[in-house]
């Protein structure tokens, strides 16, 4: 099921009821070799709120050490 947040009581809500997040890489937190704008954000508010945070790609051409090296290192 689908759901449009709308306001801060609805991210809240969301947060409040989850407390593991999966991340697809490619499409969801980087495109290319860019980091998609607000995925550093977001990834920074759920660690900060104790999340349990994974990322997962089926893309295997480029080391998950270099990936991180070279897209998270804010």
């Amino acid at each position: 099921m689908s759901v449009h947040l709308t306001n801060i009581k609805d991210y809240k809500n969301l947060l409040d009821n989850y407390d593991t997040w999966l991340f697809d890489c490619d499409g969801v937190l980087w495109h290319d070799d860019e980091v998609i704008d607000g995925v550093i954000e977001v990834l920074g508010i759920l660690r900060r709120q104790g999340e349990y945070c994974r990322c997962y790609s089926s893309t295997d051409f480029v080391s998950r050490e270099r990936r991180q090296k070279d897209n998270f290192r804010h």
